[in-house]
């Protein structure tokens, strides 16, 4: 983990714990220094800020992981202004004080997070920080759909033509270690399911497998408890 993310980490823990203990949060942007240099980023409250105001971003429950450690939650956040999902994972220790609400904002953080386009954010973090010098006008809600709406586009490798290799070396070159895992053809639901079963003892593993999956355009099927790509 980078500094510059622990801090970050960190700082939206306390936003979080504030806000549960009944305080009001405005602090939308954090500032600090790193190895001699100035970080900027969006707060927890920054997020749901801009959530608020771009509207259209709704937020589900996809799932959960529970260990004997810790409470992980995996969010799904959708952004219908742009016909875009994403999944956040958010984890705490259960040692930690109000460990549940902890870990469900971080996943709900995460997720939102995906869903808003970098042009957005730039926009509102030129308005927060008040450095408004690279941007002529800071645009109403409406004005910023239509722009990331004219030229904001999902990348989805998933297309609905990929076999079952192509997907199984998609997920090894991205980090999950191919020999211990299958995935199998299941013709009469038209499908592709991936076997999750070794990654379900390792979150790390477990949270990238959902995150891969989910970048190519597949899914959690939660009635079935299976993680698969419909065609």
């Amino acid at each position: 983990m980078s500094d510059e993310f622990s801090i970050m980490e960190k700082r939206d823990e306390q936003q979080i714990l504030s806000e549960l203990q009944g305080n009001f949060m405005k602090e939308f942007v954090y500032k600090f220094r790193v190895g001699g240099r100035e970080v900027t980023g969006i707060s927890w409250s920054g997020i749901k800020e801009i959530a608020y105001r771009v509207q259209g971003i709704d937020t589900v429950i996809e799932s959960t992981e529970h260990t004997d450690d810790a409470y992980t939650f995996i969010v799904k956040a959708t952004n219908k202004n742009i016909s875009s999902s994403r999944l956040g994972v958010g984890s705490c220790l259960k040692k930690e004080t109000f460990a549940i609400q902890k870990a469900l904002s971080k996943a709900q953080r995460n997720a939102i997070r995906g869903v808003i386009p970098e042009k957005t954010i730039e926009l509102f973090l030129a308005e927060f920080t008040g450095d408004t010098n690279h941007v002529d006008t800071i645009p109403d809600a409406d004005q910023i759909r239509k722009q990331v709406e004219a030229d904001y586009t999902v990348d989805v490798v998933w297309g609905g033509h990929l076999g079952v290799d192509e997907i199984q070396d998609y997920l090894t070159q991205n980090g999950l270690p191919g020999e211990k895992f299958k995935i199998r053809h299941d013709g009469p639901s038209r499908m592709y399911v991936v076997d999750d079963h070794p990654f379900l003892s390792n979150p790390d593993h477990f949270q990238l497998l959902k995150k891969l999956v989910f970048e190519m355009g597949g899914e959690y099927d939660r009635d079935h408890k299976k993680t698969v790509f419909k065609y």
